[in-house]
């Protein structure tokens, strides 16, 4: 895989079709002379190539924010030369809003770290940072490192090292980032026996996904879906809402089950697929999923356009959805956006393809809604009529029975003009 390289300019993008970046160049360069090529590559001087393209625009010290991150990681960089997000963030009130050598122009130790923190390559510069990020940088990050508020950092790490560690617990270890420092912890552990989620094989080789998307990929294997049941089944554990996160019950996540990470679109895509199923024969579908566990992706799909029960945001003012959770922040705090690569990952906009999936799903499940209700009345029609022939069986009568008595009341109540009854409550 490594060697798909651009013919062009010899460097790799984020996937097979994009542009070429300093943070995918770098890391896919750094991962060859990991696996044991040389610097030149044994095909097409791959290395050498893109090796080029890296100190062609200024080396790796413009490599973006993240990337810098897991240079440092892997002892490749200074963590002086990080912009990092500091942890004391974790502790600012909940009701406010803003809750290898090769590759330098320069010796290494010669680098002044403080200095690179904000360079960037043109070509990974999707999103710059904001002003407020120079003035944290410059400012704010230096007086935290004094007393008296230096005294906050262990408290600050211990909060995010909770955050963390719950995200972790929730996922289920596949988790949507990585941060376990020790290589023969447990934490550690659990997360390499998630790699395989993120693994899968190709016409042309081995591939590894930024984040595993079993669901949504399956959403659209029809049969596939039913037979896997990946219909996530709680909300998060606990009191999910301190840890901000929000309910995920009766939805679908990009991965798998124990992913946790309810997404709009996933759910509605996968919701569609049950439906249509929901009126195929059993011997050709299998297993069909239960009529009532169809409400709950529904609830899902109708509350990330309402207000948000956990912290009563207004009503959607375009109706639209937002692929994760309840829209309604207010946009500049986009400004706390520090990726460089990614745009729109604070505020979690509102976007036409997860509206437009979720008005197909809610369309489709309305003309179900008939037949799931027909269904359930059937069924609890029998239960009693089953139960009244038990209870009479143990001697019990309307007269000395207050549940049978109730029973037949609603039966009654079910009765048509004519004197009979129908399979359903509308029949």
């Amino acid at each position: 895989m490594y060697y798909r390289v651009l013919p062009s300019d010899g460097g790799w993008g984020l996937h097979v079709e994009g542009h070429s970046t300093m943070f995918c160049t770098t890391l896919s360069y750094i991962r060859m002379r990991i696996l044991g090529e040389g610097r030149h590559g044994i095909r097409g001087n791959a290395c050498a190539k893109g090796r080029k393209w890296i100190r062609d625009r200024g080396g790796v010290t413009f490599i973006s924010s993240w990337g810098k991150t897991w240079l440092s990681i892997i002892e490749l960089f200074d963590w002086s030369g990080s912009i990092p997000m500091l942890p004391q963030f974790w502790l600012i009130p909940s009701f406010l809003p803003m809750y290898p050598e090769e590759l330098f122009l320069q010796l290494y130790n010669k680098i002044n770290w403080k200095k690179v923190g904000h360079l960037c390559a043109r070509e990974d510069l999707y999103y710059p940072h904001p002003l407020m990020w120079v003035s944290l940088r410059m400012c704010v990050k230096p007086l935290l490192t004094r007393w008296p508020f230096n005294k906050l950092r262990q408290k600050t790490l211990e909060v995010t090292m909770k955050h963390i560690h719950y995200e972790d617990e929730n996922s289920r270890y596949i988790a949507i980032g990585c941060a376990a420092k020790d290589p023969n912890g447990d934490y550690f552990k659990r997360h390499l026996a998630r790699i395989p989620d993120y693994i899968w094989v190709g016409e042309d080789g081995l591939k590894m996904q930024g984040l595993s998307c079993q669901g949504w990929d399956t959403s659209f294997s029809l049969q596939a879906l039913l037979a896997c049941d990946m219909t996530v089944k709680d909300n998060p554990s606990g009191d999910f809402r301190s840890m901000y996160r929000y309910i995920s019950k009766g939805s679908w996540t990009f991965s798998n089950q124990d992913h946790r990470w309810q997404v709009s679109d996933c759910t509605a895509e996968a919701l569609k697929c049950c439906l249509l199923f929901s009126i195929v024969p059993p011997e050709i579908v299998g297993v069909k999923m239960e009529p009532e566990r169809l409400f709950d992706p529904v609830n899902i799909l109708l509350s990330l356009q309402v207000n948000n029960p956990l912290t009563h945001f207004k009503t959607s003012k375009n109706g639209g959805l937002p692929p994760w959770e309840p829209a309604g922040y207010s946009k500049w705090l986009e400004m706390l956006n520090s990726s460089e690569l990614f745009a729109n990952i604070i505020i979690d906009p509102k976007y036409v393809e997860c509206t437009a999936s979720a008005i197909q799903a809610l369309v489709l499940f309305k003309k179900r809604r008939r037949l799931i209700k027909s269904s359930q009345m059937l069924q609890s029609t029998l239960k009693i009529c089953k139960s009244l022939m038990d209870h009479a069986a143990a001697g019990k009568t309307y007269h000395n029975c207050l549940a049978i008595r109730k029973a037949v009341e609603f039966l009654l109540n079910l009765q048509n003009d004519d004197g009979g009854w129908g399979e359903s409550y509308i029949s």
